[in-house]
C-alpha cells in the first residue's frame, strides 16, 4: 500500500449540534476516537462443533480530548452541553475542504472528565454515546 495515501491527525473536524448550537470541538484536540460495533446472539445449537453467530443491534461511542486554554473549555463547552446533552456529533477525519471523508451520528454526552496535572497542561475528555443509526459513512463526503 501506498504511504501517500496515508495522513495525520492534524487536520481533523470535530463538531457537537445541539440545543446550544453547533460547538466545534477542534482546534486545541489531542485526539479522536471512535469506537461502533455490533452486539452478536450465539446460534449454536445441537451437535454444532463450533459456535455460530448473527449480528443483532449496532451501537458506538467516542471520545475527544481538548486542552483547556485559559479555562476557556469549562466555561463555553462544558456549559453547552454537560452530561446527557443530546445532539449530533460530526467529524471529519481530513478536515471539511471538499471531497474529504465526513462521518457522524446522533449521540448523548455520556460524561465528561478534566485532569488537572501538576506539571502539565490541563485537558478535558469527552466521551459520547452513539443514540440511533449512524448518518454519514462509507462514502460521504464533504
Amino acid at each position: 500500500m501506498s504511504v501517500a495515501n496515508r495522513y495525520v491527525g492534524v487536520n481533523l473536524y470535530t463538531e457537537f449540534i445541539c440545543t446550544a448550537g453547533t460547538i466545534t470541538l477542534t482546534g486545541d484536540q489531542r485526539s479522536l476516537s471512535v469506537d461502533r460495533e455490533v452486539d452478536l446472539a450465539d446460534v449454536t445449537a445441537g451437535s454444532d462443533a463450533d459456535k455460530s453467530y448473527i449480528a443483532t443491534l449496532k451501537d458506538g461511542t467516542a471520545e475527544i480530548e481538548i486542552m483547556d486554554q485559559a479555562a476557556l473549555a469549562a466555561t463555553g463547552i462544558e456549559a453547552a452541553m454537560p452530561e446527557g446533552t443530546k445532539g449530533t456529533l460530526i467529524y471529519a477525519p481530513q478536515g471539511t475542504t471538499t471531497g474529504k471523508i465526513k462521518r457522524g451520528f446522533p449521540a448523548y454526552v455520556k460524561s465528561i472528565s478534566v485532569e488537572y496535572p501538576y506539571s502539565d497542561v490541563v485537558a478535558y475528555r469527552i466521551s459520547f454515546q452513539k443514540n440511533g443509526a449512524v448518518l454519514y459513512s462509507g462514502t460521504a463526503v464533504y
